[in-house]
């Protein structure tokens, strides 16, 4: 995930909102780690593996995401293949 707002327009958390939220376990309803979608910040993560939110956003968020996808077995890549 890399945030592409623009950097000439600072995000004002309190104003803004859209946080990213993560939960590692063990870390309680206040979450772990809480990233500002400033422009030009990089965020990588198992998503699947990792219980994490957006909190709401008050302002246009540009972001563009990616994810990696591992076949588990032959079957699982022929369904791919269709």
């Amino acid at each position: 995930l890399v945030y592409l707002n623009p950097s000439d327009e600072p995000w004002d958390v309190k104003r803004d909102g859209g946080v990213l939220v993560t939960y590692p376990k063990g870390s309680g309803p206040r979450g772990g780690q809480r990233v500002v979608p400033a422009g030009g910040t990089l965020v990588l993560f198992d998503s699947s593996a990792l219980e994490h939110e957006v909190l709401p956003c008050h302002r246009e968020r540009w972001a563009l995401v990616g994810w990696f996808m591992e076949l588990k077995s032959n079957s699982t890549a022929k369904a791919y293949v269709r």
